[in-house]
């Protein structure tokens, strides 16, 4: 049986310069201060969810106007804020050679170094310094105890961000609304369908009960051509009534009888009989009156014929 073997992400933290990265599997990024801003705060909030909301009011005298994301967590007694451009970082790490589907998770200097009590190494001209917890960044040639940091066997914090490709484009805020729009839509189209389902049973169930009771073929098309079938049937009988009541009840000249009367598949045939020549001629007149007739004289007797 094989297995899946799922290699482990590399760790990067970006300096300032921009210097092109070589990264062979997703990388993990660790972005300096120079990426986002950060307060520390103490707030009579216990909620995280609560103070996200108070984010953007929080931030708006601190930092430049922007389409900004937010991110925050609680360490204590503290909330630890952050503000953050994602088409900024995600622009700058394109730069440098680095594009969103390679990377596997972003991170911010300060909830990862934040407890360091070592000066790291940034790039060639700053480094990463520690000040009451919190992570900024001064120039190399302030301290000489500097070390580059061994990020092989790093532990990361559970506070990563997600960086949104379009975030600059749709505010969240308007996703959301037209998100509850359209959870409300589907909802009514929903209801709908539902609704239209349940009318479909019912009148499926009609024509079951109906097929039943009066004994139907299984098909619509069965009973379709059974219908013709009988539609037909019916104006014969129609059409033989009419051409009966017709020839029964004629006046018929004195000494006329009608002596014989029958149907045939498509025609009709009757035969009359008289005394005297005159008065099959007086007949042979009156049944010229009635259309699709036909006539045929035979010394006294009269035939008629109707087609159907």
């Amino acid at each position: 049986m094989f297995t899946k073997y799922k290699q482990k992400a590399e760790m990067r933290l970006i300096g300032d310069n921009v210097e092109p990265l070589q990264v062979n599997v997703k990388a993990n990024i660790i972005l300096p201060p120079s990426f986002y801003w950060f307060k520390k705060l103490s707030l009579p909030v216990k909620s995280v969810h609560k103070i996200k909301k108070l984010l953007p009011s929080l931030f708006e005298s601190f930092i430049p106007p922007g389409e900004y994301s937010y991110s925050v967590y609680k360490e204590g007694e503290f909330f630890y804020a952050f503000a953050y451009d994602d088409k900024a970082i995600i622009d700058q790490l394109a730069k440098k050679g680095l594009l969103l589907t390679q990377i596997e998770g972003v991170y911010f200097a300060q909830s990862e170094f934040s407890n360091s009590d070592q000066d790291i190494i940034l790039d060639d001209a700053k480094v990463l310094h520690v000040k009451d917890g919190t992570v900024i960044t001064i120039p190399r040639e302030w301290v000489k105890d500097a070390k580059e940091i061994d990020l092989t066997n790093f532990i990361l914090s559970k506070h990563k961000i997600n960086l949104k490709e379009y975030g600059h484009i749709i505010k969240t805020d308007k996703l959301y609304k037209f998100a509850v729009v359209l959870l409300i839509f589907t909802f009514i189209t929903f209801g709908k369908y539902f609704f239209v389902h349940h009318e479909v049973q019912e009148i499926q169930e009609k024509y079951s009960r109906l097929f039943t009771q009066y004994s139907l073929l299984p098909t619509m098309m069965q009973n379709r051509s059974v219908l013709k079938h009988y539609e037909s049937v019916y104006k014969r009988q129609i059409k033989l009534r009419q051409i009966f009541a017709q020839l029964i009840s004629l006046k018929l000249p004195n000494g006329v009888k009608l002596s014989a009367i029958k149907a045939q598949d498509k025609t009709v045939s009757a035969e009359f009989t008289a005394e005297d020549v005159k008065s099959i001629d007086a007949l042979q007149n009156l049944l010229s009156k009635i259309t699709n007739v036909q006539v045929q004289k035979q010394s006294n007797v009269l035939h008629v014929e109707a087609a159907l």
